[in-house]
Parts: structure tokens; sequence; C-alpha cells
């Protein structure tokens, strides 16, 4: 019997970023009616646990976690697929290119999913084709605004050797200074509260 919202973040190697945001969304939608799972593009075999950091984070072990490498299946059953960055959006739509339009990055859906749904979206008109779960429309809703707004503006580079950051992404920092890897994954658990909120509310409102 499959539950009434499945949700898969996905990053590289799901060892950081994808565990962090699983982690910190069960937090904010304790519910039996969500699935929330991570996977990882590229799992390396030798890695075992999830980042120390990333489970220092989310109050765990880092036993709590075992990366597992995405799947066909994976992609199919999930209603919502949130990735770490474009790089990972990509990949995903490369396995299954049916299903890119419920695919988003983090940044990306938080953005897109800042209002609600309106009453034109939440028509008959506008979800016609899509006749699954609510979460499918909802990510129906999101991917219809693509093109439609403005995107973030790119952020500047504070200095001249590091690359420029594009906003839809969540960086890869787990090489990182300790600082700058714990700096990104706070920011990352506080979009994930931001975006849970969308979620818990205006999921509700796409009939």
């Amino acid at each position: 019997m499959s539950v009434p919202h499945s949700l898969l973040f996905v990053c590289e190697a799901n060892v950081c970023r994808s565990p962090l945001m699983e982690l910190a969304l069960r937090d904010v939608l304790a519910s039996d009616e969500w699935e929330i799972s991570s996977r990882g593009t590229q799992v390396s075999p030798g890695m075992s646990t999830m980042c120390s950091i990333g489970a220092l984070m989310c109050g765990v072990g880092v036993s709590a976690h075992t990366p597992v490498a995405l799947t066909l299946e994976d992609i199919e059953r999930s209603h919502l697929i949130i990735t770490a960055s474009r790089a990972e959006r990509a990949a995903v739509a490369a396995m299954v290119p049916a299903v890119r339009w419920k695919v988003f990055t983090l940044r990306e859906a938080i953005f897109l999913g800042e209002r609600a749904p309106t009453a034109e979206e939440r028509g008959i008109d506008g979800l016609e084709e899509v006749r699954g779960p609510r979460l499918e429309k909802y990510a129906a809703v999101l991917h219809r605004r693509r093109g439609l707004l403005d995107p973030p503006v790119r952020r500047r580079r504070l200095l001249p050797r590091r690359p420029r950051i594009n906003p839809l992404d969540v960086p890869d920092v787990h090489s990182s200074r300790p600082a700058v890897h714990r700096a990104v994954l706070r920011e990352v658990a506080a979009q994930v509260g931001l975006f849970g909120e969308q979620l818990a509310t205006d999921r509700s409102g796409v009939s």
C-alpha cells in the first residue's frame, strides 16, 4: 500500500546534503502520511555512514544513515523529487526523462513555492493531465511556474578565486573546511524548514 505523499531527496554521494534534508524534513512533517527518503547519484562502495557534521547537526550517530544509490524504481515511485543541485536534477531527468516535471532543486522548489497555488492553478484545466496524488499536483503547479518567474539573482563572488555559486544550488562542501561545511549545512537545515512549511500549507490547496 503506497503512502499519500512520497518525497525523495537526491544529492551526489548521499552522505551529507540529502541525508540532512531527509532527517530535517522528517522533523517538520512527522506523519505516517509521508514517506521521506534520500538517495545518491554516485554512491561510493566505500561510503557506509553519514558525514559526522551532518549527523551531529541532526542529533544522530553517523551510523543512523547508510548511503543508498538512486534507482529507477526510486524515481518512478516518488511524487516529488528534490535535489541538492542542478547537476543531480539533470542526472535524475537523464535516468527517467518523463519525470523531469516533478524534479526540482531545493532552492528552486522554495522559490517557486513562495506563494500558494492560485485558484486558476488549482483548477481542473490547469492540472487535468495529473491524476495522481496531491503532492504530484503540487509538483505540477511548481513546474508550470518555471520560466514564468524571474529566477533568483546569481550570488556575487566574495573572493576572485572562488567559483560563483548558482542560487538554485546547494554546493557540495563535504571536503571543505569544517567551518564552511557547518555553515552550509545550517543554511540547508533552515531552508528545509521553510520548504516543509510550504508543503504543509500549499499542498493542501491543490485539489
